[in-house]
């Protein structure tokens, strides 16, 4: 569990850090700001994924890539650590104790969770091969003819590749994997939609706080079973919990920026999982 913990919290700083280079470079050249802890992580997210797909064609996405990504964030903080857009950013992504506190208990309980086996069907199916196959070779032909589902690849597995942590048995028993990306990404809306029950709370508006405390709960009560797998299922539902949330707050008029957002959160959807274009 400590391991697991741990590794989320590395994933999500990298991921923030990621997220952190497309925010300085949208407010640069496009001239919108990216608010909030959970706008940062999903840019870093979508980022992420595109990045990972295209290397995915010409190379093997496993740790040494992750090294000099970590090596490039790392430039790019030096580079720019005097910057003001930087100093700002860090402001923004801050979140108040309320939500912090209900962060580390998600975080923690998450953690507890994942530490069990995989319980998803189509991990063992073909997910688990997938994301091997991607972390050892680049775009293999004629992979599907071992398994037809290798032929409609998810562009979540690639992104996941990346970040999946394979500790290898010592003891004759099964090599661990971990897939922490479901976990980041029910971290990042989870805190949203508390911090959106609370505000309403305070501000008497209690349908709106009872409406968003009930999808909370049945958010707990369904998701984390499964989200020690690499399913894009998870991270299909969550997205267009958050794209709901967006519409449901009214957050498209009061920026372009969300207008782009929902576009590429909805792009995202299908190419992780085709049969959310019926959403």
């Amino acid at each position: 569990m400590i391991i697991i913990f741990c590794y989320v919290l590395f994933c999500l700083v990298i991921i923030l850090g990621f997220g952190g280079v497309l925010e300085t470079l949208i407010g640069k050249y496009a001239g919108y700001k990216v608010e909030g802890f959970d706008q940062v992580i999903l840019c870093g997210f979508v980022g992420l994924s595109v990045l990972t797909a295209y290397a995915s064609l010409m190379c093997s996405i496993n740790s040494i890539f992750l090294s000099i990504l970590i090596a490039f964030l790392l430039c790019f903080a030096f580079f720019h650590r005097k910057s003001k857009s930087i100093q700002t950013g860090i402001s923004k992504i801050t979140i108040h104790k309320p939500e912090a506190i209900f962060f580390a208990i998600t975080m923690v309980f998450l953690s507890i969770v994942a530490a069990n086996e995989i319980y998803t069907f189509d991990s063992g199916l073909y997910h688990t091969q997938n994301i091997k196959w991607i972390r050892t070779f680049s775009v293999v032909p004629g992979l599907a003819n071992i398994q037809p589902q290798f032929g409609f690849n998810s562009m979540f597995f690639p992104i996941t590749a990346l970040f999946t942590l394979d500790i290898p048995s010592f003891a004759g028993e099964r090599d661990v994997l971990v897939y922490p990306l479901n976990i980041v990404l029910f971290l990042a809306i989870s805190t949203r939609l508390f911090s959106v029950a609370l505000k309403n709370l305070r501000s008497s508006n209690f349908l709106d706080s009872i409406f968003y405390s009930i999808l909370l709960v049945l958010i707990f009560l369904v998701l984390p079973k499964h989200i020690s797998s690499p399913s894009p299922d998870i991270a299909c539902t969550l997205i267009i919990i958050y794209v709901a949330y967006l519409f449901l707050e009214n957050q498209i008029f009061q920026s372009r920026f969300f207008i782009y957002l929902i576009i590429v959160l909805s792009t995202i959807l299908v190419s992780y999982k085709l049969s959310t274009i019926l959403i």
